[in-house]
């Protein structure tokens, strides 16, 4: 993970304008731009290995992005939006979106009861770092929070297994076996894939907002 690199005052953050700045350390990686079986194996056991140190941990971040992956509210907001805006001009060209994810998504809410931990938050494939076809880190840690690892699981994977417009079920296979390599979680396959849809019609709310 990027490390905070102090100024000459010692401290972490400069105020300018209102405005607060940071510097982060540079890690070295490549750029990587086309996703296949090796790389999702990888990020699949990073994101284990993450998991399965936030679990030990007793801690709750001093910073959070208010009702982030609270589906339900993101949907309330979409819907008020909606009818808010029902006579623009706008609302012509995206309502057969907003049917289609209201239509839907009610399918995929995960349990209420589900155990949480910290997990990452925002897992997407440009968070990893590779280098010479591994990970060499994780980055975005501001989105850090406590919930199920289905979240960071559903979030981790749409990203990483769209081929086009199409879900690649070996890409996926790859990156559950890299998970499970490191962490051994009890969730079938089918609640994963659920996930996957939930967070997938989340941020498309969220888009269309």
């Amino acid at each position: 993970a990027p490390k905070l690199v102090p100024n000459r005052t010692s401290t972490y953050f400069i105020e300018s304008k209102g405005d607060l700045s940071r510097v982060l350390n540079y890690i070295e990686h490549d750029d990587v731009s086309q996703i296949n079986e090796d790389y999702a194996f990888e990020a699949g056991k990073t994101l284990g290995k993450l998991h399965g140190i936030l679990a030990k941990f007793d801690y709750k971040p001093k910073f959070k992005i208010e009702h982030f992956h609270d589906t339900k509210k993101i949907i309330d907001n979409l819907n008020n939006t909606v009818e808010n805006n029902r006579y623009e001009y706008k609302y012509e060209c995206v309502k057969e979106f907003h049917r289609f994810i209201t239509d839907r998504i009610e399918q995929y809410h995960l349990p209420e009861n589900l155990p949480k931990q910290l997990i990452h938050g925002d897992p997407k494939f440009d968070n990893f770092l590779f280098k010479n076809d591994k990970v060499v880190a994780m980055v975005d840690f501001d989105t850090i929070m406590s919930g199920n690892v289905l979240i960071d699981l559903g979030d981790a994977f749409r990203s990483l297994c769209k081929s086009g417009l199409e879900f690649d079920e070996k890409i996926f296979q790859a990156g559950l076996e890299g998970y499970f390599k490191e962490n051994k979680i009890s969730y079938s396959t089918d609640i994963i894939k659920k996930s996957i849809s939930l967070i997938t019609l989340e941020l498309a709310a969220r888009f269309l907002i």
